[in-house]
């Protein structure tokens, strides 16, 4: 079974069985369907059913000359709702032929984004037709989590905009030490040290996340599971139409990135309110802008 099936509500496809039944649905009664021409015998398909608003299946394989249907793989959805980035990116191979990762190197993070790419069908009818990624993509990014809790948020002292301001004039500077400016990299090790200090100081009387107020790691074996403190932006709850299980979807600003995520209702601890923040582990996936 696909460990986040749950995340989008199914968390009783327990067995092959029931799973099978599952795809069954979704290639009977599909919402969108898609071919592409591998060869003189073979189609490449895509057939993808939603559950709820935003949230489904999408499933691969190839018909051959027979009209049989072969499932190469299937994996749940969340549909993004925000351009998160608007940037370089460099997408790559996984171990199955028509699966991609994604990557990209945002200053706003601080490591190097890495998420599986949802719509891999429109990126091979691109590349069919033209020679290479055009210099500057929109990725809409979102999350799927098996395990979640809702912690308080952090009373912040800045005025108005002037976090903003600030976070504007560090990423910039990053940018401009990634190009060797020698005094952006000589105020960006004050900064660390600074910091470093400073979180000393408040550590021996303060809990982490009274201090950290979102932040993003990378987690576990897979490149494209991640760490996440985020701010909640917005939440509700939608009812998966084909088992009647609720899953929560929350929009959640993370460090300057705003993206959604769901979980099932029944991961997540505690209650979900606008202005609380979220931490859990998620898998990124994301729609790319080709």
């Amino acid at each position: 079974m696909h460990t986040f099936l749950r995340a989008i509500g199914l968390s009783n496809i327990t067995s092959r069985i029931k799973l099978d039944r599952l795809l069954g649905e979704v290639m009977a009664r599909p919402d969108k369907k898609s071919q592409i021409k591998v060869n003189d015998s073979e189609d490449f398909t895509e057939i993808g059913k939603s559950f709820g608003d935003g949230f489904g299946i999408i499933v691969r394989g190839i018909y051959d000359e027979k009209g049989f249907f072969h499932v190469d793989n299937y994996f749940p959805y969340l549909t993004g709702v925000c351009e998160t980035i608007k940037n370089e990116l460099t997408i790559s191979r996984k171990s199955d032929e028509r699966e991609f990762a994604v990557m990209c190197d945002d200053v706003r993070l601080g490591v190097l984004l890495i998420f599986y790419l949802q719509n891999s069908f429109d990126y091979i009818r691109f590349m069919n037709k033209n020679q290479g990624m055009p210099p500057l993509n929109s990725a809409y990014i979102s999350g799927l989590s098996v395990e979640g809790k809702i912690i308080l948020p952090v009373v912040k002292d800045d005025l108005p905009g002037e976090h903003s301001e600030s976070k504007r004039e560090h990423n910039k500077m990053v940018y401009e030490a990634r190009n060797g400016d020698e005094e952006a990299i000589e105020k960006l090790a004050v900064e660390d040290i600074d910091m470093y200090v400073e979180i000393n100081k408040r550590i021996k009387d303060e809990d982490i996340y009274s201090i950290v107020d979102t932040s993003f790691f990378p987690f576990g074996s897979e490149s494209d599971n991640y760490a996440i403190v985020g701010t909640i932006l917005n939440f509700k709850m939608v009812l998966n139409e084909f088992s009647g299980e609720f899953v929560c979807v929350m929009l959640l600003e993370c460090n300057d990135l705003i993206f959604n995520i769901c979980i099932n209702q029944e991961d997540l601890y505690g209650m979900p309110m606008v202005g609380a923040r979220f931490k859990g582990n998620v898998w990124l996936q994301g729609r790319v802008e080709f």
